[in-house]
């Protein structure tokens, strides 16, 4: 929820901008987002035997799409 609550507000400042810039700002944050979501399920996975049912049954970002 936190970095969904993060890109969320980054659409909002970028719609504000209405900058062209501000949308690249928003594209590298949501990389950097995913990127490091999936080196801390990596590190959940290790350390939490039921983290890999957990992530099985819920949703990375956006429930149903991500």
């Amino acid at each position: 929820p936190m970095y969904s609550a993060r890109l969320l507000a980054g659409v909002a400042a970028a719609r504000f901008a209405d900058d062209a810039a501000a949308w690249a700002v928003l594209a590298a944050l949501a990389v950097v987002l995913v990127v490091k979501s999936r080196v801390e399920e990596r590190g959940m996975l290790e350390q939490h035997a039921g983290y890999r049912e957990y992530r099985g049954r819920t949703w990375r970002f956006v429930p149903w799409l991500f």
